[in-house]
């Protein structure tokens, strides 16, 4: 009798649990579609709401200051994120002064070391709203003023379906700092985030060519990204230590996809610490990713790298300019094997061949 009693309770617990995970489940994919609902609602809000192309301008009244007219302009940011600000022009006057040997000189050492500019060129700035694109906006504005070599530059930003406190943040930095972009909408946050199970790296491949796309109908022959120094060791290192090869991330690719395009980073010798040095000396409160998608999940991979880095920096303080100067320094006789126009070479196609890396008909076989 108890035996069975003790049977009845067993059934009719594993019955109970299952109706709780079928209730669960049921609340899990309720509240999914309620969260794809409102995401399909905040889309379609704004695509009515946003305009297409946006261009900066800044038109003080009569008696104004530039300061007072971002603040009459854009009067909710400035009371949260204005009271910080250093006026436009001492943000300037610290760039080529105060923080001229890390900044200009580091940028101007890019352009030249890789033979960025040259005569004639249209260049676009590609401008995300973090604190590296701002200063590149910034790095270009005041050499178009003075350079020696004659070139045209255009600010382009893209709003990928930011928040609209994110857009105007985005709006209001580029108003106070003078940088006349145009603003393009588009919905890569909505496409990324409804096709691809890793939206980061889906979202950054269609950001590149939309801003290809948007550079190519201004004019453009480069398009110009903020990534830095750090951006480029940390890379290399990734792609050592999670994709198993060696690529560098390089200043400077012809397009593919886009005919007498080039894109450059100018920043490739300028350290993330002296931007972010700037950026709280001018009291910018950049946009990060802002990304509706993700909501600012970590890249732990990176995390790790900088993490790693910092740790052999107490052996080596030198160690980020080495990870650079590897790049410079691959020695091809002393590696395992190389991929070439995508095909793989193994170190045994040249063994014992002594004129092997000599003759200039190796490396186009």
């Amino acid at each position: 009798m108890r035996e069975t009693l003790n049977q009845k309770t067993i059934l009719s617990h594993r019955e109970e649990t299952t109706n709780v995970e079928k209730e669960t489940k049921n609340e899990g994919q309720t509240q999914k579609e309620e969260q794809t609902v409102a995401m399909s609602d905040f889309w379609q809000k704004r695509r009515e709401e946003v305009p297409e192309e946006f261009t900066v301008t800044v038109d003080p009244l009569e008696g104004e200051t530039h300061e007072e007219a971002v603040a009459r302009l854009y009067p909710d940011t400035y009371r949260v994120f204005g009271k910080t600000l250093k006026p436009k022009k001492e943000i300037e006057h610290a760039i080529q002064t105060t923080y001229r040997g890390r900044l200009v000189s580091q940028f101007h050492k890019a352009l030249k070391t890789y033979e960025m500019l040259q005569p004639d060129d249209v260049v676009g700035v590609a401008i995300s709203g973090g604190k590296d694109s701002l200063l590149l906006a910034k790095l270009f504005q005041s050499l178009a003023r003075y350079s020696a070599i004659p070139f045209t530059v255009k600010f382009l930003a893209m709003d990928p379906g930011y928040a609209p406190l994110n857009r105007e943040r985005l709006l209001f930095n580029l108003s106070w700092l003078g940088i006349p972009a145009t603003v393009y909408r588009s919905d890569i946050f909505q496409v990324a985030d409804e096709i691809a199970d890793a939206p980061c790296y889906l979202c950054a491949r269609m950001r590149r060519g939309f801003l290809y796309d948007r550079a190519k109908q201004l004019g453009c022959n480069k398009l110009a990204l903020g990534h830095h120094f750090n951006d480029v060791i940390e890379t290399t290192l990734l792609n050592v230590l999670w994709s198993a090869n060696y690529k560098n991330m390089m200043p400077k690719i012809v397009a593919r996809n886009f005919d007498n395009m080039e894109l450059i980073r100018p920043l490739y010798f300028v350290e993330e610490k002296s931007i972010i040095a700037w950026r709280d000396f001018a009291g910018i409160k950049p946009l990060d990713c802002a990304c509706v998608v993700t909501q600012q999940k970590v890249d732990s991979q990176r995390r790790n790298i900088k993490a790693l880095i910092e740790s052999l920096k107490t052996v080596n303080p030198n160690v980020e300019k080495s990870i650079l100067r590897s790049g410079e320094n691959v020695a091809l006789d002393a590696i395992l094997g190389y991929t070439l126009e995508g095909k793989k070479h193994s170190f045994l196609e040249h063994y014992n061949q002594e004129d092997a890396w000599t003759s200039s008909s190796t490396l186009s076989k």
